[in-house]
């Protein structure tokens, strides 16, 4: 009776440990945790437009958008304050706020036809306060109607840049002083700037059937305006580190993304870059940030319901991004199955992601996830298995 007991005990351990052990390898083969699960809701309604900075996103957040909204994504906290004061109406409006720094650069006093383009600084302080007082930049700007053709006026670092009939302006806080750039052939569209590149597209003369991608670098203005010759979509541009995102256009490559490095003239390959669609220049900024891209996607094209409401629709959109001058080893694209919804364009600064959320509201995402060495949004088998295979390999002599 005891060896029967005995062997029934050895049976039930035998049979708990082949479960155990089953049921771990079968967990190492599925999702850990994806890109959408980490997702941030900050809670704060956003209207128009997000703009980043290192540590902070700037939104305008109220239905009449009388109001400019600061989140520090450190410690969570955020400061309201107004935007700068009535024009020549009487009416504050001002509108696509723009953060860099401790700055806040915006065109105000809008009318149809002029607006004056102003900036305030946040108090160097150990908590977020609003920023003040509004001090200008430039007074007859072009206003709403031009504005929201060509773009708003952007800024990073030292640097303010806009659109201007047959050019555009810039001006550094250094100096006070506006500097005009005529373009040639046409109307520059969706200007951009990193502080040194002023990236824009427009087209090289006024009957050329497509818009180019161009830039000027202000460190050296002799060299004038820069054509690439690329074909460009006409209102997405980005720049971020002298490389240059930006919409192809290139012949039977509808809604694909393509992007140029100003140092070696290179670009990627016209017609292999991802679908989706990067923000107007004055929605989001930036939409580049070192070696990552982030733009949009519809539910039909990513071939994923994102939203997970049952139907995969093109009105409705998912967050992709594309790992630029990667190793092999790192996916080109976030997954599918990884991907917040979103209903406005996203912006990136460092390894943060920010978007409107499906609910309106500002939400953010840190990536890569740690775990996520391929980098496609989702920790799985996958990435244990690329640490496996480089384990005990050192610096000098990796192949990984």
């Amino acid at each position: 009776m005891k060896i029967v007991v005995r062997n029934m005990r050895r049976r039930w351990k035998t049979a708990i440990l082949v479960v155990t052990l089953l049921f771990l390898s079968l967990s190492l083969y599925q999702p850990v945790k994806t890109v959408k699960g980490f997702v941030v809701n900050t809670g704060l309604l956003v209207t128009n437009s997000i703009s980043m900075d290192e540590g902070r996103i700037a939104i305008q957040s109220s239905s009449t958008d009388l109001t400019i909204n600061v989140y520090d994504i450190a410690s969570g906290a955020n400061v309201t304050f107004a935007v700068p004061p009535g024009g020549p109406n009487g009416g504050a409006t001002a509108y696509f706020p723009v953060v860099s720094g401790n700055r806040i650069v915006i065109a105000g006093n809008l009318t149809i036809s002029t607006s004056t383009i102003f900036y305030c600084e946040l108090p160097l302080s150990s908590t977020l306060q609003p920023c003040g007082p509004w001090e200008i930049v430039a007074k007859n700007a072009p206003g709403a109607s031009a504005f929201g053709a060509w773009g708003f006026p952007m800024s990073h670092g030292d640097l303010v840049a806009w659109p201007i009939i047959g050019g555009f302006a810039y001006w550094r806080f250094s100096l006070g002083v506006t500097t005009t750039v005529p373009t040639p052939g046409s109307q520059p569209y969706s200007v951009s700037t990193d502080g040194q590149i002023i990236a824009f597209a427009a087209k090289p003369t006024s009957s050329s059937p497509s818009y180019s991608l161009m830039y000027f670098d202000t460190s050296d203005p002799s060299r004038g305006v820069i054509n690439t010759g690329l074909p460009s979509g006409q209102y997405s541009t980005s720049v971020s580190e002298k490389t240059i995102a930006f919409a192809d256009n290139s012949s039977g490559t509808p809604n694909r993304l393509r992007y140029y490095n100003v140092l070696t003239n290179q670009a990627s390959t016209a017609g292999t870059g991802p679908v989706g669609k990067l923000a107007p220049t004055y929605y989001d900024t930036p939409t580049i940030w070192e070696n990552r891209i982030v733009f949009i996607v519809d539910e039909v094209s990513d071939g994923y319901d994102c939203n997970g409401n049952g139907t995969k629709s093109s009105s409705e959109y998912c967050l992709g991004y594309w790992n630029i001058r990667a190793p092999g080893y790192v996916a080109t694209t976030l997954a599918p199955s990884a991907a917040p919804p979103l209903t406005l364009y996203p912006a990136i600064y460092g390894n943060i992601i920010a978007f409107k959320g499906s609910d309106g509201n500002l939400q953010y995402v840190t990536v890569p996830m740690k775990g996520d060495v391929d980098m496609n949004g989702i920790v799985d088998a996958n990435d244990k298995n690329l640490v496996n295979n480089c384990l005990g390999q050192v610096l000098k002599g990796t192949v990984c």
